[in-house]
């Protein structure tokens, strides 16, 4: 089974091409990274679960019966009865790019505690990965981070896609210096062109590795409509985007190909991946991006395994 961790939230989707400013109406939809990787995973036909905290709102049981019926197992998603479910207001500009205004001060995916990881059975986990805006700060960050190292001591392989989003982050150089041990670390990460820039600015991808001391290590840059590129034992791989009709929203884009990346590693397992794999797994996870591109939303967007040659 692969353990997902992180936030699960509201998305309010704009109109397309006026960004957050200009539009006049709002469509909910359910989202938050992790949940996408989480639901990209189930629907490809993962055993999944999802480590996460709702409020007991509407919005709250809104994500827990979607991911109830979507077959993520869940026994570790928690119900907050002070604090609300997050939301983030997401609308495309002009020229594609996603814009995010979120509202979460205060909310249920600040407050995972060290009691909520502690339900976690580690020996049904074979995968752990975790990412975004819940690494930031507070008690969840510190929970998620206190799950990596517990992961770790017990061989569990480990998995982060940091995606950024540098508005919400209140002391830059606290989280930098957090995220690079963590990235370090653990066995597979996933950046985006913008991570990078963040992390390392004016830096290449092979610097980067080189920087993290992660040469024997899976590490993947996504480049938008360039395609992806992969560092692996010393060598780079690079896929090209996979365009499969009219792009509609790039929203979810990059946690598709989590998800596929991380499906095809727990079909072979990480520990038997070999640079000949890489090829076929790369363009398995740009398929599965692709077909997301012509969609609108998050998580509702990810392919099911009919739609896909598994």
């Amino acid at each position: 089974m692969i353990l997902c961790a992180g936030e699960s939230l509201i998305d309010l989707i704009g109109e397309e091409g006026k960004g957050i400013k200009q539009s006049e109406y709002f469509k909910p939809r359910i989202g938050g990274s992790p949940l996408n990787v989480v639901i990209g995973l189930s629907r490809l036909g993962k055993n999944v679960a999802f480590l996460t905290k709702v409020g007991n709102d509407y919005f709250g049981k809104k994500i827990i019966d979607f991911l109830i019926e979507e077959k993520v197992k869940s026994d570790y998603i928690f119900v907050s009865n002070s604090k609300k479910t997050p939301l983030a207001f997401v609308a495309l500009s002009k020229d594609k790019v996603p814009e995010y205004e979120f509202y979460r001060e205060n909310t249920a995916d600040l407050d995972i505690t060290n009691k909520d990881i502690q339900n976690v059975i580690l020996n049904e986990i074979e995968i752990f990965h975790s990412g975004s805006i819940s690494l930031i700060e507070g008690k969840t960050s510190e929970s998620l981070i206190n799950l990596f190292y517990l992961m770790k001591e017990n061989n569990i392989v480990t998995s982060l896609d940091p995606n950024v989003r540098s508005n919400l982050i209140p002391n830059i150089r606290e989280y930098k210096d957090k995220m690079l041990e963590i990235m370090k670390m653990v066995d597979i990460l996933k950046l985006s062109e913008e991570d990078l820039k963040f992390f390392l600015p004016n830096s290449s991808f092979e610097f980067f590795v080189e920087f993290l001391e992660r040469k024997d290590k899976l590490t993947l840059l996504t480049l938008g409509e360039n395609g992806s590129l992969a560092f692996f034992r010393g060598k780079i791989f690079k896929n090209d985007a996979k365009k499969l009709g009219t792009i509609v929203d790039t929203t979810g884009c990059g946690d598709a190909y989590m998800a596929a990346i991380l499906f095809k590693l727990s079909q072979i397992g990480y520990s038997n991946l070999r640079e000949d794999y890489l090829y076929d797994i790369m363009n398995f996870a740009s398929t599965v991006a692709g077909i997301v591109a012509t969609k609108y939303g998050g998580a509702s967007s990810m392919p099911r395994k009919k739609d896909l040659k598994v």
